[in-house]
């Protein structure tokens, strides 16, 4: 059934996730709402979260049924909306999660808000929490507009709300580059349970450093010093080595549980290297990359790496996530 429809994206990559929707969808209609959001028409939530899935949706990180579009300042109307969303989606036993967060210079600020519709629910006896429940209750906060939404959380694409994954730095945090991974294994779960694991481009260590915490044996692949706390870990071996050298050399391991790169390199020359280690995975192996997007037509360079990939793997996950900058995460599977 057709519905309208919130997508969150990021800034700079909005139109790129329009664009894939109609890609998809050509009867659909896109209308940017806010720096970061869009309301789609003319399609279903159900179609738009299969095709997601699939990986034709890279650039789309959350997805959320409107249930009412409410003008800011209206407070009557809103409680109202908000209530009725409530009702019909029949949720007076069970907790909802409630998520609210707000999209352009002006608008009210999210946790105030947040604040006010859990309130709101405490009185009228509606048990919420902030995540990890089957439906969510969303409020989606623009301009002029909130946008009350009621989505159940399969459907959402992410458990955050507008799929803006906050995570807190560890103490032995090597770099941001380990919130990609986190963030990854928060989506999708844990990476397996241990074994051989290869880090293409790995300095300055901070996926090594996680691959490690995480029971893995660690060969790190970088010209490129690791971090000190990691050059005498003994779960870790560096090979000081470009990615050109270590596929020449003859000395790549034979059985890898997990291959991970975040290799400053173009998405479709990276395809090619790790496609070369495709046999080197285990049967049931797995690869987690990030695909660089240099030019200014990501679009076709996204299409070009996954196309790339897909001679050897088997795509299972691709999505700009909320940590990546100018790449989207992919994890796949050797074919």
């Amino acid at each position: 059934m057709s519905q309208n429809i919130v997508l969150s994206a990021a800034p700079a990559f909005l139109a790129n996730a329009g664009a894939q929707v109609l890609e998809q969808f050509p009867r659909a209609w896109v209308e940017p709402v806010s720096e970061d959001s869009a309301v789609v028409s003319n399609v279903d939530l159900e179609g738009l979260v299969r095709v997601a899935r699939s990986g034709s949706l890279g650039f789309v990180r959350h997805l959320a049924s409107v249930a009412a579009e409410v003008p800011l300042g209206d407070e009557a109307g809103f409680v109202a909306e908000v209530l009725a969303a409530v009702e019909a989606g029949g949720q007076r036993e069970d907790a909802v999660a409630l998520q609210v967060w707000a999209s352009g210079p002006g608008t009210v600020k999210a946790e105030s808000r947040r604040r006010d519709v859990a309130d709101l629910l405490d009185a009228n006896g509606v048990r919420h929490v902030r995540s990890g429940a089957p439906l969510v209750l969303g409020v989606h906060l623009c301009a002029d507009t909130a946008y009350i939404t009621w989505t159940p959380v399969e459907h959402s694409l992410s458990d955050w709300p507008g799929g803006r994954v906050r995570l807190a730095k560890p103490r032995k945090q090597v770099s941001r580059a380990e919130f990609k991974l986190e963030e990854l294994v928060k989506h999708r779960g844990p990476l397996g349970s241990g074994g051989t694991a290869v880090d293409l481009g790995a300095s300055p260590g901070g996926w090594t450093r996680l691959l490690a915490s995480w029971g893995y044996s660690v060969l790190a692949v970088d010209p490129a010093e690791l971090a000190p706390g990691l050059r005498q870990h003994p779960n870790v071996e560096h090979r000081a080595q470009t990615v050109e050298a270590f596929l020449a050399s003859g000395e790549v391991p034979s059985d890898v549980d997990l291959l991970v790169s975040d290799m400053r390199m173009d998405g479709h020359e990276a395809a090619g290297a790790l496609n070369e280690l495709a046999p080197r995975l285990g049967r049931e192996g797995l690869l987690v990359t990030t695909v660089k997007l240099a030019s200014k037509q990501p679009l076709g360079e996204l299409d070009a790496a996954l196309s790339a990939l897909s001679e050897a793997y088997r795509l299972d996950f691709v999505r700009q996530l909320f940590h990546n900058r100018s790449e989207v995460t992919v994890v796949a599977r050797p074919r």
